[in-house]
């Protein structure tokens, strides 16, 4: 039930105090200046509880402030996500906190969201791609808390998200990829980016931070157990090179880990080994994408270049290698020229 108390001010006029329970035995209370605006809140709030009474609604958790859901959902998350993802992730909640204050998580709005992006893109001077980026985060941040009953509904899907340019699709030849290897000059970095290119890994899939130790490679069955995103194993075989280069790091030079390093610093490195190379390429995703298109090019059939590569869909796989797949039945499709003529 909601009741309403009359409140004689200081000022000689009235308010009305209208309290409520929210589930659980917890009060919610607000004031009004106006008798009959309070009376119609109290109903409202009446029925409401009924419908949760009944089943037909759900009781909302407390309207926290956005501060402590970012921590809870960290904290939840760091159990799905590896250590780069999260500290990506924290730095976009900052933003939007420094934009927004520390706001009720409730009271966050679509203006507020559609002017924020904006902010992003025109006075910081994030890319638009980035900028997509932050709306995909936020709008998975947001969705959590509805399936935790913090939100009844999305207010970032009113708002029209960053349109994400096409990726240009860059592989690298076997002329570059022989350059690049070249220009390496440092054993440890060679085989950790000739792994790249011998499994496909994405960039933190050969990092301890994912995990990846010694546990995840089967010497006897000559594969590595890769842990991808949404911290999904997937087995990856290893051929001849990529097997030589752990054996060897296991048994014979006794590393730690498989591959210890600091992302940060390995892709600096990785840029300047590009560089004199004279390779134009961006981010390691470029040897994940010479390990798909290789795989597609030697005739492995598409289903398995997706389950090797751990796309969620194969439509992603379609999506970046079927140019290659439908070169391979232009030429296949030239061996009938001279037949039945």
């Amino acid at each position: 039930m909601a009741t309403i108390k009359e409140i004689t001010l200081a000022s000689g006029g009235s308010s009305w105090k209208v309290t409520w329970g929210i589930g659980g035995g917890r009060k919610k209370s607000h004031h009004f200046r106006d008798e009959k605006l309070a009376r119609r809140f109290a109903k409202e709030q009446e029925v409401k509880s009924e419908r949760v009474r009944h089943g037909l609604e759900v009781a909302l958790e407390p309207n926290l402030p956005i501060t402590v859901m970012v921590a809870e959902y960290l904290k939840r998350m760091t159990k799905h996500k590896d250590s780069e993802t999260i500290r990506r992730e924290s730095s976009i909640y900052k933003a939007l906190i420094v934009f927004l204050g520390d706001v009720r998580i409730r009271s966050i709005n679509k203006i507020q969201l559609s002017n924020y992006l904006e902010y992003r893109q025109k006075e910081c001077g994030i890319r638009q791609a980035t900028a997509a980026t932050e709306y995909r985060t936020l709008r998975a941040f947001l969705n959590t808390l509805i399936s935790y009953n913090y939100l009844k509904s999305n207010p970032i899907l009113a708002v029209k998200p960053p349109r994400t340019p096409e990726k240009e699709i860059i592989i690298l030849t076997d002329s570059e990829v022989k350059g690049f290897l070249n220009k390496i000059d440092s054993p440890n970095y060679k085989d950790l980016f000739q792994m790249y290119l011998h499994t496909g890994a994405r960039r933190g899939e050969l990092l301890p931070q994912r995990p990846l130790t010694w546990d995840n490679v089967d010497f006897r069955r000559r594969e590595i157990t890769l842990i991808g995103k949404k911290r999904i194993p997937r087995i990856v075989p290893l051929d001849n090179i990529a097997f030589e280069i752990v054996r060897r790091r296991k048994f014979l030079e006794k590393h730690e880990y498989p591959f210890k390093f600091d992302y940060h610093f390995l892709y600096k490195k990785y840029l300047r080994y590009l560089k004199a190379a004279k390779v134009e390429a961006t981010g390691l995703h470029s040897l994940r994408r010479t390990y798909g298109s290789r795989l597609v090019e030697s005739g492995v059939d598409i289903v398995d270049v997706s389950k090797m590569m751990g796309h969620r869909d194969i439509r992603i796989t379609m999506k970046h290698y079927i140019h290659i797949s439908s070169k391979k039945l232009h030429e296949a499709a030239k061996k009938l020229n001279d037949v039945w003529t």
